[in-house]
């Protein structure tokens, strides 16, 4: 079918004429022999919105504008010209004119030639008289017509509702040197599917044997490099097909994948094939756009085509014909979004399934105004996974460790360095990220498999400028563990981590007190302060408890002083202990407080160094103020305390600053 001849005629409406080149038939092509017997119907893409605009229709001089129908209900629109009973014969001198009203009175706007890639262009379909075969072409009326010897594929296209078959976006995510996209393929339940009515066919229940996705125009020769690898995965989650994409894969729409078999019944609804495509980073590093380039069946942006194939099938059976006949595949078309990605049912966070625990190191070191806290992975044995479970962490690979922390930390400018292992990480590979309660640091790409039981890992953190004892924002338990995610088992599937195990740092002990020859004194040297709250006496007990707060702030310190980044080991509250009764820290401390009651005082020791605030509760018997407990001591009406501590757990007594609460 080719463009003859086109006019504006006076009143302004647009007429073109179509003419029909007889090239012949391939030797035992009985859809071609079938349709130069008779041709019946002709159909041709036209756009939408020009449905009414049809003045006249013309086939060899006789008006069929009583034969001709307009489609809407497709992706794209379709002028039919049915019941045209043409021979060969016919066909020689016969021409289809077609005339075209305001708005849509030009070539271009009628036959949608911008959807199908370039001006002039046109897509029509030629039919047989059993309309059980119908070749489709894209035509420029610069083509020259195809040799006799060269194939034309024929195939039912059909649309959503005409096919239970659809594909969806799934996911992306970005991963190393990869941006990976993954696609949902899946059927709908037969009663969503109506079989096509513009001629012959089943393609509800058709096969599956072939996916099409579109890549934009720019990639069309570079593919391989767009998309290096593919995976395809089975309903049941195991790899049918993967590998490197090589020309096999290339296809006049972009992406073509084939060499299976699937039906109806080996995909229900309910289940899902998944196709994921790993693109270079460098050349394409979004993850919420396609590079599909524009939609050749809608006129939105940021909407992809597919195409997909498959054989017809009635009653369960494939169809054949009786005769011999050609009988046409399935072809559905369709357009996803990249949006709604599939919810994923969440990865396994047990820690003890992990063989991965975190330790904290001693307390960090400051040097040249630069703080680096550390810490150690140890690989440990873990218990079995649950009776059932889908997914055994035991043999986790370590890929990713996300520290919750707080929010002064939570930022490239606060951080200088990550070594893990003693090998810098890339700051690519360090991210930063919060929600409505937490912050943390996550880094990425570290691909360790796992090692031998004992094995350890270091991870050592910079920080610029004056930091707090521990870069650890207060956990859930509100004690001074750390708390964090280690991530391993990528699925290429679901484009998240199988396995999270989550939990709290293990204790730190504190060593055995070294010799010491001396502390800094200074309570300007400190963040930490004791301050006296109130009294409250209980007539029942006949008790008095006093109250204190612990307090941190790094502004109380003094800047460049040493102590400043020191931990906080023990408080010292110097009072008369013959009442004493008993002393309370909330809340709960890190491996628990030990109290001792000193002819002089008493002394709280813990492991308070993690930048929080606690609660300080001393009972004395009798109805005391703090000046008859403390006032004898300090000759003042207040209590005399020292807060020790040091730049690291085994330096217990490196800062003992001084002062005098409740004054």
């Amino acid at each position: 079918m080719m463009r003859y001849s086109e006019q504006t005629l006076a009143n302004g409406n647009y007429q073109v004429c179509f003419d029909f080149q007889d090239i012949g038939c391939q030797s035992g092509n009985a859809c071609c022999n079938s349709i130069l017997k008779l041709m019946d119907k002709i159909e041709i893409q036209a756009e939408k919105t020009c449905s009414k605009t049809i003045a006249a229709v013309t086939f060899a001089g006789v008006n069929e504008i009583g034969s001709t129908h307009f489609d809407t209900e497709f992706a794209v629109g379709k002028v039919r010209i049915t019941g045209l009973n043409a021979n060969r014969a016919t066909m020689q001198d016969a021409q289809l004119c077609i005339t075209i009203k305001p708005p849509c009175n030009s070539f271009d706007v009628f036959f949608d030639s911008d959807k199908l890639g370039q001006p002039g262009m046109y897509q029509y379909a030629i039919f047989n008289g059993g309309h059980d075969c119908c070749p489709v072409c894209v035509w420029q009326p610069s083509s020259p017509p195809p040799p006799k010897n060269e194939s034309v594929c024929d195939c039912i296209s059909v649309f959503e509702p005409n096919t239970r078959w659809r594909l969806r976006y799934r996911d992306s995510e970005l991963k190393g040197d990869y941006n990976f996209f993954s696609f949902n393929i899946f059927t709908v339940p037969s009663d969503y599917c109506l079989e096509v009515n513009y001629r012959p066919g089943y393609c509800c229940d058709q096969t599956l044997e072939e996916v099409e996705v579109a890549i934009a125009p720019e990639f069309q020769d570079s593919w391989w490099k767009l998309a290096p690898r593919y995976w395809f995965f089975n309903t049941d989650g195991s790899v049918f097909q993967s590998g490197a994409i090589s020309t096999q894969h290339k296809s006049d729409l972009g992406l073509i994948f084939k060499g299976f078999n699937f039906n109806t019944s080996s995909v229900p609804p309910g289940t899902e094939l998944v196709l994921t495509l790993a693109l270079n980073a460098t050349l394409w590093n979004n993850t919420e756009a396609f590079p599909c380039g524009q939609s050749n069946l809608v006129d939105e942006g940021g909407i992809c085509d597919y195409l997909m194939y498959g054989n017809q099938i009635h009653d369960g059976q494939p169809v054949i014909s009786p005769y011999g006949d050609f009988v046409p595949s399935c072809c559905p078309e369709g357009v996803y979004l990249i949006e709604n990605p599939t919810p994923f049912c969440g990865c396994t966070d047990n820690k003890l399934e992990s063989p991965y625990r975190l330790v904290m190191e001693p307390q960090p070191v400051t040097v040249k105004g630069a703080t680096t806290y550390s810490f150690r992975i140890d690989t440990t044995n873990p218990v079995p996974p649950e009776t059932n479970a889908e997914v055994d962490c035991n043999n986790m690979d370590l890929d990713a460790v996300r520290l919750y922390v707080l929010p002064e930390i939570a930022n490239a400018a606060a951080i200088t360095s990550v070594i893990f292992n003693n090998k810098t990480i890339p700051v690519k590979n360090i991210t930063f990220g919060n929600d409505t309660h937490q912050y943390w640091i996550e880094i990425k790409e570290l691909a360790k498999a796992k090692p031998a039981i004992g094995t350890s890992w270091t991870l050592a953190i910079t920080v610029a400028g004056a930091a707090p004892p521990s870069i650890c924002a207060p956990n859930g338990l509100g004690t001074g563990e750390c708390e964090y995610n280690f991530f391993g088992k990528f699925s290429l599937k679901d484009l998240e981590y199988q396995c999270c195990a989550h939990g709290l740092s293990e204790p730190t002990l504190v060593s055995e007190e070294p010799d010491q020859c001396g502390c800094d004194a200074n309570i300007l040297a400190t963040p930490y302060r004791l301050d006296y709250a109130s009294a409250a006496y209980a007539r029942p007990a006949d008790a008095t408890t006093l109250n204190f707060t612990l307090t941190y702030d790094q502004l109380d310190c003094e800047p460049n002083s040493a102590c400043c980044a020191s931990d906080l080991k023990s408080v010292f509250i110097e009072m008369d202990t013959t009442a004493f009764v008993s002393a309370a820290v909330t809340p709960a401390v890190p491996g628990g407080v030990t109290v001792e009651k000193l002819s002089t005082g008493i002394k709280l020791t813990a492991l308070f160094g993690s930048a929080n605030g606690y609660d300080v509760a001393v009972k004395v018997s009798g109805q005391k103020t703090l000046a008859n407990v403390c006032g004898s001591l300090s000759a003042k009406d207040g209590c005399k305390y020292r807060l020790e501590g040091g730049y690291n757990v085994n330096q217990p007594y490196g800062c003992c600053p001084t002062d005098v609460t409740g004054v």
